[in-house]
C-alpha cells in the first residue's frame, strides 16, 4: 500500500492507494501474472491505519480510481478507535481504489 501525508494549510489529509494484490496467485512481480490471474475473483482485504494522537477521521471522497474498481463501488466506511494515545482506522474493501482521509483532532 502506498501513502501520501499532506499538511495544509486549513486540513490534513492521509491519500492512499489499495492495491490490487489479493488475488491467489504466488507471483513474484506483475510481469509473472497469467491470464488466469488476472481474471481471478478478488477477496477482501481488512487494512489497518495506526496514526499517533487521538483523531476523528473523515473520508473524503474523490473522483480518482485505480484502474478496474467498479463505477458503483460504496465508500469504504472507515472504522475508528482510539486507544492508549493512537487512532486505528480499519478499512474493508473489495476493490483497489485511492482514499482519502481527513484526519482533525479529536475533541
Amino acid at each position: 500500500m502506498a501513502y501520501i501525508y499532506e499538511k495544509g494549510a486549513e486540513a490534513n489529509y492521509l491519500h492512499f492507494c489499495e492495491p490490487d494484490m489479493r488475488r491467489g496467485t504466488k507471483r513474484h512481480h506483475m510481469g509473472e501474472l497469467t491470464m488466469e490471474d488476472v481474471i481471478a475473483d478478488e477477496r477482501p482485504a481488512k487494512l489497518t491505519i495506526v496514526l499517533n494522537g487521538l483523531f476523528d477521521v473523515e473520508e473524503v471522497r474523490k473522483n480518482t480510481k485505480a484502474s478496474g474498481a467498479a463505477e458503483n463501488s460504496e465508500p469504504c466506511s472507515p472504522e475508528v478507535t482510539r486507544t492508549n494515545g493512537q487512532t486505528i482506522i480499519t478499512l474493508t474493501t473489495i476493490r483497489a481504489e485511492n482514499h482519502t482521509l481527513k484526519p482533525t483532532p479529536h475533541k
